[in-house]
């Protein structure tokens, strides 16, 4: 079947979780495009449509050589060619703090995606942010090892919504390689828009929505 317009495809887990997705641009015949496939078992989604019908594509995939962060918080949101952030804080943090040449600073995002946060030089227990998505859907990606016990933060941020208006934005946090809670969708009116989504108490793994 010919299809019209962009696909999508989606990683679920073995309990049906979406675990990240993303726009498949239709290009012609041939698709070459890179997925974050995460550790253990996963099934991949691919999806295509017009008014003849849709072509449905579906492949189970293990990866084993690797290991789950004790702490991974995922991004995702609904619309095309927009901007929005995720941004994790340290305990005591502050926000939109990117640090300096001497200070790794306390927010982890799109201007400081590795700050070094534990022991000096080790890079094992610093957060990452995987991927900064600028143009739509997401998911952006932010994995830790904690090296610090204390409280950390979520918040999302609209970036920009290059005119194309309001975004629904969803947040889900895994511990141990389990998702233990998810937020949304919490509507991002236009750019400027911020969401104070939750708090992660470590060691002890709690995961609590900010005002609630």
């Amino acid at each position: 079947m010919n299809a019209d317009g962009d696909g999508y495809w989606a990683l679920t887990d073995d309990d049906g979780y979406v675990r990240s997705m993303g726009v498949l641009p239709n290009e012609g015949t041939y698709y070459d495009q890179v997925l974050p496939i995460f550790c253990g078992q996963q099934r991949l989604l691919v999806l295509f449509g017009n008014e003849n019908g849709r072509a449905y594509y579906m492949s189970d995939v293990t990866r084993l050589d690797c290991t789950e962060p004790s702490i991974r918080v995922k991004l995702s949101w609904d619309t095309n060619h927009t901007d929005v952030d995720l941004h994790f804080l340290r305990p005591n943090g502050t926000y939109n703090d990117f640090g300096s040449e001497q200070d790794p600073g306390s927010d982890c995002f799109f201007a400081n995606r590795n700050p070094d946060w534990g022991e000096l030089g080790n890079p094992t227990d610093d957060p990452e942010l995987d991927v900064d998505d600028v143009d739509g859907y997401g998911p952006e990606n932010i994995y830790l090892e904690p090296g610090d016990e204390g409280t950390y933060t979520v918040v999302v941020y609209y970036y920009s919504d290059h005119g194309y208006g309001p975004s629904n934005a969803w947040v889900e946090v895994f511990i141990e390689g389990g998702r233990v809670r998810g937020f949304g969708p919490f509507r991002l009116n236009s750019t400027g828009a911020r969401w104070n989504v939750c708090t992660i108490d470590w060691p002890g793994g709690s995961v609590n929505p900010i005002g609630g």
